[in-house]
């Protein structure tokens, strides 16, 4: 479970739970998922923005299957920036194309290691690390070109 910016950087993950779980239970018992419904992960509150009457909050933005919260809000059609940045992460590192054999504590580590790796390289030496073209846009009218 992960969150990520814009930008392909990651801003909180989950990492350990059971690929047979679904993403919205997993959210629902993570530490994450329970500091959002108590507020207490430091969300900023709204701020205006410009040509808008009233301030906008912050909040999340996730697949349909996580229901509708102050915090959490479904994309628009079109949207992919989770998916490709896991995607650009399993496109980098080679490990994650096939099922890692080891104890669970290994897949752990390894998963820790590739999200410090591609925040920093996204930040530091982005176009080489994804090129232009190298993840899923969206043509004019919305439909996705893969």
């Amino acid at each position: 479970m992960a969150v990520c910016d814009a930008h392909y950087v990651f801003s909180l993950v989950n990492i350990g739970d059971f690929r047979s779980n679904n993403d919205s239970g997993v959210l629902q018992n993570s530490a994450m998922g329970r500091a959002l419904e108590h507020n207490t992960l430091g969300i900023p509150d709204a701020e205006p923005f410009e040509g808008i009457q009233n301030p906008l909050p912050y909040f999340l933005v996730g697949d349909t299957i996580f229901g509708l919260e102050t915090w959490m809000q479904h994309p628009f059609p079109g949207h992919r920036e989770l998916e490709n940045t896991f995607g650009i992460s399993t496109a980098r590192w080679g490990i994650f194309n096939h099922t890692i054999n080891a104890s669970v504590e290994t897949p752990e580590a390894i998963t820790k290691a590739a999200v410090c790796l591609n925040n920093f390289i996204r930040l530091t030496n982005s176009a080489v690390y994804c090129p232009s073209g190298f993840v899923d846009s969206e043509d004019a009218s919305g439909k996705i070109k893969q």
